[in-house]
């Protein structure tokens, strides 16, 4: 890959809770930023229940401009659930990161 469009994934923190209210499992969720040079592009959440019953993780992409300066309105987020690769809403929806919930279909 050309160093010029080289992206830069980089773990940001991670976190268990719960127990889930069905399974008494705990959930962990992990989240980070995607850089390109110095710059963060996007964001991203992954959460999951480790021996869930219907165990599937749930991944959010927040794309956008990041920084002190930034609007979080002109951010746009990518939500999906790797069970069957349906829509999913995150449970951090609420956290206020971003503008217009945008999925694709």
């Amino acid at each position: 890959m050309d160093s010029e469009n080289e992206l830069r994934i980089e773990a940001g923190g991670e976190k268990t809770f719960g127990p889930c209210n069905c399974c008494g499992k705990m959930t962990k969720r992990i989240w980070g930023f995607v850089y390109e040079h110095e710059a963060a592009l996007a964001a991203y959440f992954v959460e999951w229940t480790p021996g869930h019953p219907c165990s599937s993780a749930n991944f959010d992409l927040i794309i956008g401009t990041w920084g002190n300066d930034a609007d979080n309105a002109t951010r746009r987020q990518s939500v999906w659930s790797s069970a069957e690769l349906k829509l999913a809403q995150p449970s951090w929806s609420s956290m206020r990161l971003l503008g217009v919930l945008r999925v694709a279909h």
